[in-house]
């Protein structure tokens, strides 16, 4: 049994508003990563604001700030002598995971997800996708709706068994969303993403990722990494590259 794990969590959908504030005392450090960033993205990301310009009506810059404060938050840990006996990144997270692992560096990381971002887009087709979290029905009501309607989705993420997310056609999405409330759900929300994620519909994607990834500096984890895909620990580069490759058409669990 582990007794201490570190978790990194998805893109932001959401901001509580403390988030810069518990960094206060680290704010440069989280600064310099911003800078680091804005020049991989050749996009100005230093005048990120939580309340007034937080980047959330952008996916790829909502990605990187996830990524950063992650990073920023492994910094204080391993500057703290505080280390986990376990680490694990859930959808997302796994690049702000590794970057914990110390499997890849900063830069490396942001190589990543820009460059995860660019090759799915390049290869869905110019349809409407969403994604939809839904919660309070049991993963066989969702099945049925989806089975009798026909709807061009997918379940990709098992939280338990009363919660999950969806991702699919947009328009089905949605249409889920709104027959899983009147079937008695306790939350359903649709997610503000325009890409698939985790889902068959990647799959080209997820192939064409796992070719360029091959070629980046990614080394062995210095701590147990567990898949958050299939709960095996990720101990070799191989593995790794494994972990990230089936994180872009896996389903989660």
């Amino acid at each position: 049994m582990y007794k201490t794990a570190h978790i990194f969590p998805a893109f932001v959908s959401d901001y509580t508003g403390k988030e810069v504030t518990s960094l206060a005392k680290y704010y440069n450090l989280f600064s310099e990563h911003l800078m680091v960033a804005s020049k991989e993205l050749k996009s100005n990301l230093t005048d990120f604001d939580v309340n007034v310009n937080n980047f959330t009506d952008n996916e790829l810059k909502t990605q990187i700030i996830q990524y950063v404060f992650g990073c920023t938050i492994s910094d204080i840990l391993h500057e703290n002598n505080i280390f986990p006996e376990c680490i694990s990144g859930y959808s997302m997270g796994i690049y702000a995971a590794l970057y914990h692992a110390k499997s890849i560096d900063f830069e490396t990381g942001l190589k990543l997800i820009k460059n995860a971002f660019l090759i799915i887009k390049s290869n869905i087709p110019a349809f409407k996708y969403g994604m939809a979290s839904i919660g309070g029905l049991e993963l066989k009501d969702i099945k049925c709706i989806l089975i009798n309607n026909s709807f061009n989705a997918e379940v990709i993420n098992v939280n338990n068994s009363t919660s999950f997310v969806i991702s699919g056609m947009r328009n089905d999405v949605e249409n889920i969303v709104n027959i899983a409330k009147e079937e008695g759900a306790l939350q359903a929300k649709v997610f503000n993403t325009s890409i698939p994620y985790h889902s068959t519909f990647l799959n080209e994607a997820a192939n064409e990722f796992n070719i360029y990834i091959n070629g980046l500096n990614i080394q062995q984890p210095k701590f147990k990494l567990v898949s958050s895909i299939d709960q095996r620990l990720v101990e070799s580069k191989t593995e790794v590259l494994k972990e990230l490759t089936d994180n872009i058409n896996k389903r989660l669990n």
